[in-house]
Parts: C-alpha cells; sequence; structure tokens
C-alpha cells in the first residue's frame, strides 16, 4: 500500500464517527499548484455549465466549488478527482455514481466568494452557504420561508443582527431541505429554529413535514465575517471543520 492509499483509508476512517466540512475561496484557485490543469478535472457536463455562464465571477464560483468536491473526495478514495462520476436524483440531488467505491455521501453549495461540501459516510447531508448583504428584501423572503414567530422576530430586529438571524435561519432551511433530497415542494414555514446564545440550535418540525426531529444535527460555521454555512445532518456525528489546503493535492498532478 502506497502512502496515498494510507492517508486515504486513514481520512476514510474518520468518517465511521465524523462528517467533515470543507470551504474554499475562489481565489484558491489562483494559488493552486498545477492551476492549469484544474478544469480537467471537471466532466464535459460541468465545463458545459461552466462555459454557460456569462459572468466571470459566477463561472469561478461554480468553476471553485466542483473542483474543491472532486479534490476532496479523492482525500478519501484512492481514485483521480477526474475519476468521480455524479448522477442525480428524481428531485435533482447530485450522488456519487463510481462502481465499487466506499458509501459517501455528499453535499455542495456556492455563493459569492466562497464555496463548501460535506462529506460523511451513509447519512444524509446538506449544505448551505451565503453571503450576508442587504439585496433581498429580508422580511418579505421571511414570511415565505420563515414560521410566523421567526418571521415576527425579525421584524424587531435591525441591522447586523437583523442580518445574521435571516441569513442563519435561511441557509439552515437550505441545508435541511438539500439533506432531505426531496425538492422545493418541503413546506419550509412548518420548521423553526432556535438558536440559543451559545450557538446550539433546535428545531421543531410540524407534523406536515414527516420527520424526527432527534435525528437531525444542525450547525453553523462563519468562515470570517461575510459569509455563513449552515450544515443538517441525519446523525449525532461529530462535524469537522477543514478550510481546504490546495497543496493537499498537488500529488494527483505529478
Amino acid at each position: 500500500m502506497n502512502n496515498d492509499d494510507n492517508f486515504n483509508s486513514r481520512a476514510l476512517s474518520q468518517l465511521s464517527d465524523q462528517a467533515h466540512v470543507w470551504w474554499a475561496r475562489p481565489d484558491f484557485v489562483a494559488v493552486h499548484p498545477e492551476r492549469d490543469s484544474l478544469l480537467s478535472l471537471l466532466d464535459r457536463e460541468e465545463r458545459e455549465r461552466h462555459d454557460r455562464l456569462r459572468l466571470a465571477k459566477s463561472r469561478a464560483n461554480y468553476f471553485t466549488a466542483h473542483v474543491l468536491l472532486r479534490l476532496v473526495l479523492s482525500q478519501y478514495v484512492d481514485l483521480p478527482p477526474s475519476a468521480w462520476i455524479f448522477k442525480r436524483t428524481a428531485h435533482g440531488r447530485p450522488e456519487i455514481s463510481n462502481e465499487g467505491v466506499p458509501p459517501l455521501r455528499f453535499n455542495l453549495t456556492h455563493t459569492d466568494g466562497l464555496s463548501a461540501c460535506i462529506v460523511t459516510l451513509h447519512d444524509d447531508c446538506g449544505i448551505d452557504a451565503e453571503q450576508l448583504d442587504t439585496r433581498h428584501n429580508l422580511q418579505q423572503v421571511a414570511k415565505r420561508m420563515f414560521s410566523p414567530f421567526e418571521a415576527h422576530e425579525l421584524e424587531q430586529m435591525n441591522g447586523e443582527k437583523r442580518l445574521r438571524y435571516f441569513y442563519c435561519r435561511w441557509t439552515l432551511r437550505e441545508a435541511y431541505v438539500k439533506a432531505r433530497g426531496v425538492g422545493l415542494s418541503l413546506p419550509t414555514r412548518e420548521i423553526y429554529f432556535n438558536i440559543d446564545r451559545n450557538g446550539r440550535i433546535s428545531a421543531q418540525f410540524s407534523a406536515k413535514l414527516d420527520d424526527d426531529t432527534p435525528r437531525w444535527k444542525f450547525e453553523l460555521i462563519y468562515p470570517g465575517n461575510c459569509h455563513v454555512i449552515s450544515v443538517a445532518l441525519a446523525s449525532r456525528k461529530t462535524i469537522v471543520r477543514r478550510e481546504f489546503n490546495p497543496e493537499l493535492s498537488a500529488s494527483w498532478f505529478a
């Protein structure tokens, strides 16, 4: 067994009781040891979707997210990043389609200036990231997406507190919806998220969701002052946070 095999085995074994959240910023491509080779890692569909994006910023965000996912998955399995094959479920959730690999589960997200993914074994998982900004009509979105109590709480707030309250609960909902894999039909107004002063998150689901609250673990991550990442995990595993280091994957291009 070579050194890469040993590293992959150790990383994979950690997923028996952990879920790993990785993130990277679009400028990580610019400092990657083999940045000119990164585009070749994507499959034809990914490259076509990348090329259809008109804005350079959108292309950079998409490119970073999909390269990040491939490089991260290859930290757990001795498989080149370009060899990963993906399929989509009936509701559009991407899943691994390679035969003979461990039952890795993942989810992927990107927003302006940040890409992130979660990787675990077996468990349903979802992740969502957003840049904290005021471009949206926060109250109108809250009335459509949040529970009535949350929408009322938001209405009483101002400034930075209001912005963080909104984006934490928005991304928590998005992460949960993605973890469930049922698409936009899930009634997000039937969820109430409580976040205490220590950052611990509890959720209350109405009967309409047909789900059990205790099986879910939710977590918020702040990779800087401008972004928030939310994670939903159908397990009590420890969630480990990791900013991606481009040097980890340099050997794939040797």
